[in-house]
């Protein structure tokens, strides 16, 4: 018992801080708080993760057509200038199987606004069966991951 108190319980409290930091700084974000300003041709996606407890520590990575471009922890936003045309937009986590995507046709001088928010339906699996019920999650759902997206609004 007193390993646990001395050395399990401190290591255990150490992982979880450690889990909670991030480094965004290799990806374009930019703040809500900055102006926003849409290119000549193209628009601009805005990313916005929530604030809720679920999955506090993981961080979502957002990929525009297969390129990673931000990784956001809780009630972190970025904003993307992209140019116009389709575009595929998938979330995941590094730590999970599966991703939620969505499609967006951008139209030049538009602003697309998503909220990315824990997907509850991938609770259950990994908190019964670990990686492998996020696996065989991934395997069944189309749309899986931790995490979804929502368009919430166009400007």
């Amino acid at each position: 018992m007193k390993l646990i108190k001395k050395t399990l319980l401190p290591l255990f409290f150490l992982i979880m801080l450690a889990a909670c930091s991030g480094n965004t700084e290799k990806y374009p974000l930019v703040g809500m708080q900055q102006a926003i300003e849409t290119p000549a041709v193209g628009g601009k996606i805005v990313f916005t993760r929530d604030n809720s407890l679920m999955y506090l520590a993981l961080d979502a990575r957002v990929r525009l057509n297969g390129q990673q471009v931000a990784k956001l922890s809780r009630g972190e936003t970025a904003t993307i200038a992209v140019a116009e045309g389709k575009l595929n937009i998938d979330v995941d986590n590094a730590w999970n199987p599966g991703s939620f995507g969505v499609s967006v046709n951008v139209e030049t001088g538009k602003i697309y606004y998503f909220d990315i928010s824990p997907r509850s339906d991938s609770f259950l699996p990994g908190a019964a069966f670990g990686l492998l019920g996020g696996l065989a999650d991934s395997k069944i759902n189309s749309q899986s991951g931790l995490f979804q997206l929502n368009l919430t609004q166009v400007k």
